[in-house]
């Protein structure tokens, strides 16, 4: 039997589980060293973890003759956790990142520096009284935490010193079940709260998706169609809310909601960007405005060395802008074998106090404006819908009552005298 061979125990044998494979790493005089690689989760997922088990040689060769333990005849080459990808996945998956920060492989090979003691004799920390003790101590010589460097060493010499063993399993991001959680993902509302707003739900989306189906149409923006769904559909009142009277809306008693970042995001994921802008602006504005054009087939090539001198100078990181304008006070520029002070100055005329503003106190102010702003969002969709209430109140009238009519517009002498008073009116502006 050879380091990294799988073994089951079908009905359980002392601390082995049998819902559980072992991996055997090395037989001593006295004592077997087996690995156990991942730690199942209460939902049935295999996290990323190493534990050794040390069973005596006797018990071990007893229970392998028994049929206790069996001898699956597989090597392992990669960790439970990393069983729905393969070593050439990983490998195209590099490939198809031209410009990554750090490449899968570096980091691999980087949690391979860190281990090189535990890996370059294992047998130091395998025959030792207490094995992840040993591995323990390691950890703290490279100032590493132990359960990592542990579960990078173990795993490295039980899969077969297969460096892609050391990969993590991102694999699994944005991959768990959102729906079935009550809780509201996304950005935070700054002035209502985190949990404001309605979680992911089948029968609220539908709503929304059969209220754009019904009001969507040429002319009509995103926003007006979701005001329409929130007064028609969802019966919602309007309240004000807070000392500056902002407006929101105020849904029947049991009856959830989407906010508007919310109502484009499913919107987008069941229509289209494309097929919504279609709906909302016609297909000859989206082909001649919207659409990128692909230009001519050697148009990339005219200014070739531009862009090339362009991508060598480029810079990925860029400055804070807010705050250099208002941090640096005096510049000192030499020129021409003299030095010459330059002094901070205001866009426009003002106090010249603005200058001495500190970084404190403008996060304090950003916060401050980013909070109104957050209300500001609900209060401008609330004051609309509250518009169409109101039209339908005074008016007796649906707010789908008016027809848009196409052609061009008529050349009556009516129609000729409007458009001569707009254009006077239009001169007098810009004289003034």
């Amino acid at each position: 039997m050879q380091c990294g061979s799988i073994l089951d125990a079908p009905n359980g044998f002392g601390v082995l589980r049998k819902d559980l494979d072992y991996v055997f790493l090395v037989s001593g005089k006295e004592r077997v060293l087996l690995a156990q690689l991942g730690t199942p989760n209460s939902k049935g997922k295999i996290n990323p973890g190493a534990h050794l088990i040390p069973l005596l040689r006797d018990d071990f060769e007893e229970a392998l003759d028994a049929g206790l333990l069996l001898d699956t005849g597989e090597i392992i080459t990669l960790p439970p956790w990393l069983d729905e990808i393969s070593e050439n996945d990983l490998e195209l998956c590099d490939a198809r990142r031209p410009k990554p920060k750090i490449f899968h492989k570096d980091r691999a090979e980087g949690r391979l520096l860190k281990i090189a003691e535990a890996i370059s004799d294992p047998r130091t920390w395998m025959f030792a009284e207490d094995p992840e003790r040993a591995l323990n101590h390691m950890a703290r010589t490279e100032g590493c935490n132990e359960t990592r460097y542990r579960t990078w060493a173990i795993t490295y010499v039980a899969c077969s010193r297969n460096i892609w063993a050391l990969h993590s399993p991102w694999h699994n991001i944005g991959r768990w079940a959102r729906k079935l959680h009550q809780k509201k993902f996304g950005r935070p509302s700054l002035r209502f709260g985190t949990r404001y707003g309605s979680a992911e739900d089948p029968e609220l989306t539908q709503k929304y998706v059969a209220g754009y189906e019904e009001y969507a149409k040429l002319g009509r923006t995103l926003q007006e169609v979701y005001d329409l769904i929130m007064v028609k559909r969802l019966k919602c009142k309007i309240a004000s809310h807070g000392k500056q009277k902002f407006k929101v809306f105020i849904p029947p008693a049991g009856q959830g909601f989407y906010t508007y970042d919310q109502f484009r995001y499913r919107l987008i994921k069941k229509f289209g960007l494309e097929q919504i802008q279609m709906d909302l602006y016609g297909e000859i504005r989206v082909r001649t405005k919207m659409t990128p054009s692909k230009g001519k087939y050697a148009e990339h090539l005219v200014n070739l060395m531009e862009e090339v001198e362009a991508d060598a100078f480029s810079c990925a990181e860029l400055p804070r802008g807010y705050v250099m304008d208002l941090c640096v006070r005096h510049l000192w520029i030499e020129l021409d074998g003299r030095l010459y002070q330059l002094d901070a100055e205001l866009k426009v005329g003002g106090d010249t106090d603005d200058l001495y503003v500190s970084l404190s106190e403008l996060e304090q102010f950003a916060e401050a404006r980013a909070e109104i702003n957050s209300a500001f969002r609900q209060h401008r969709r609330a004051a609309s819908a509250e518009g169409i209430i109101r039209f339908e109140e005074d008016t007796g009238d649906d707010w789908d009552s008016i027809q848009r009519k196409t052609g061009r517009p008529k050349k009556t002498a009516q129609a000729r005298q409007e458009e001569r008073e707009a254009k006077q009116q239009g001169s007098r502006g810009r004289r003034a």
